[in-house]
């Protein structure tokens, strides 16, 4: 089944509400399988933190709750996103957090050795293989010597959903058709390349009937296929009223008290190799 480092965009609108939801649904489901921060040296004082591709802000927001001390920057290329999470800082009384329009991909103005703590979460929904490795290659010069990079990403997926399984083939077969499907990048390659010490860890996010992430990750593969099915039935790879059916179909197995779904992730927190 697709997982959350597939292609996402640009064929869904990483402006609408429907986005937000479903990322922040992704947020909740994620964290109860791994932990929220890494561990930073024991004298760190006043940490910066920055989430690359902050999207609708679920990370920001439960960061700067953990660390009331630090300062939590998020990056994200919507300017819509960025409203909605200063909106919920507001509101949550988050006032560690400070959000800016900017696009990982593009050349980004921070200082040198200046945070403690870089976050990115599925980045290869942005990233296409050549965006890599520049990418990396600056968060190392904004790292602090004892400085953690954190990457996020999910090399497999499965379900017991027939219909699940069915739906995301097809949005394979659209994105191969489209041309916009290229695999999977070696992260651990590319982090040694771009000059750091990697530390690997894997996790299984399972959100089988009855587990912790069963209702966030219900609402995350129901909102996912809603928002990719007029690209997938415009590529011509299935017709609509079939891809509905099938989506309804999916909707009930998923229901069932039998149902087992998990997501195969990758944690990779990567350190300067001078340390």
């Amino acid at each position: 089944m697709f997982t959350a480092s597939d292609v996402v965009y640009p064929i869904i609108d990483p402006t609408s509400s429907a986005e937000a939801a479903r990322l922040y649904s992704q947020h909740t489901a994620l964290h109860t399988c791994l932990e929220l921060l890494p561990s930073l040296p024991p004298d760190t004082v006043s940490p910066r933190l920055l989430d690359l591709a902050c999207g609708a802000g679920g990370w920001l927001l439960d960061a700067a709750y953990e660390l009331s001390e630090a300062h939590v920057i998020g990056i994200d290329p919507n300017l819509i996103n960025i409203q909605y999470v200063h909106a919920l800082a507001r509101v949550s009384l988050r006032h560690n957090i400070s959000c800016q329009t900017m696009d990982l991909r593009s050349e980004l103005p921070f200082p040198h050795s200046s945070f403690d703590l870089i976050t990115g979460c599925f980045l290869s929904t942005w990233l296409g293989f050549e965006e890599w490795l520049p990418m990396l290659t600056q968060c190392r010069s904004f790292l602090r010597p004892d400085g953690v990079l954190r990457l996020i990403e999910a090399e497999a997926g499965h379900c017991s959903s027939p219909a699940c399984e069915q739906l995301s083939t097809w949005y394979e077969q659209a994105l191969l058709q489209s041309g916009a499907h290229s695999g999977q990048p070696n992260w651990c390659d590319l982090l040694k390349k771009a000059g750091y010490h990697i530390t690997e860890q894997r996790a299984v996010l399972d959100f089988s009937a009855g587990s912790l992430a069963q209702s966030p990750m219900h609402n995350v593969i129901e909102s996912f296929f809603l928002l990719v099915q007029p690209f997938v039935t415009k590529c011509g790879v299935v017709a609509e009223e079939v891809f509905r059916q099938t989506y309804e179909q999916m909707r009930w197995e998923m229901s069932r008290e039998d149902f087992s779904g998990s997501w195969h992730l990758i944690d990779l927190q990567a350190t300067l190799y001078q340390q």
